[in-house]
């Protein structure tokens, strides 16, 4: 751990409130975890929207819609759900930064979403894990995953095992 204040700290830092700080920018391949994730899903998401204009387009549209419209209207409907997305997904992997704060009963990630921070209860933690320098959190039907630099790494994997129980956490 280093001196750096806890407002701006890029490796965990303890402030006067004895509340540990830091922030981390996701590389790029753990940022290609959450974009493969997000392009699934908006895959899927295209992929219903466009069987509902097959099946409409089938079962009584066919006389009032193309083929070659529906197939434009197709391909501007993964393009849309699926291709913007994943175009400024792509161009945005590397840029990732998240701060977090850890205290001896929660970790929170700052920002972490329109209404606030994601807050992780360590006595509501079901298991954890870890994998490199990500801790991966259960908490009731939410995963979360918890980045920390390197070389500060061992120090908080330990910090959480020993909140949440050493039973709760596979190594």
């Amino acid at each position: 751990m280093t001196n750096n204040t806890p407002e701006s700290a890029e490796r965990v830092v303890q402030g006067p409130d004895r509340v540990y700080r830091w922030k981390y920018t996701l590389t790029r391949e753990q940022a290609l975890v959450h974009f493969t994730l997000m392009n699934k899903i908006g895959a899927i998401i295209a992929t219903v929207i466009s069987v509902i204009m097959i099946l409409f387009f089938y079962f009584g549209l066919e006389d009032q819609i193309t083929p070659g419209f529906l197939l434009l209207f197709i391909l501007l409907i993964y393009g849309m759900i699926l291709g913007v997305p994943a175009l400024i997904g792509y161009l945005a992997l590397g840029s990732d930064t998240r701060s977090y704060e850890m205290d001896d009963n929660c970790i929170r990630h700052k920002n972490a979403t329109r209404g606030g921070d994601a807050v992780v209860i360590f006595d509501k933690v079901k298991w954890a894990s870890e994998r490199e320098n990500a801790i991966i959190l259960k908490e009731g039907i939410t995963t979360y995953t918890v980045y920390v630099p390197l070389e500060d790494a061992a120090f908080v994997k330990e910090y959480v095992r020993v909140r949440i129980g050493s039973e709760k956490y596979e190594r």
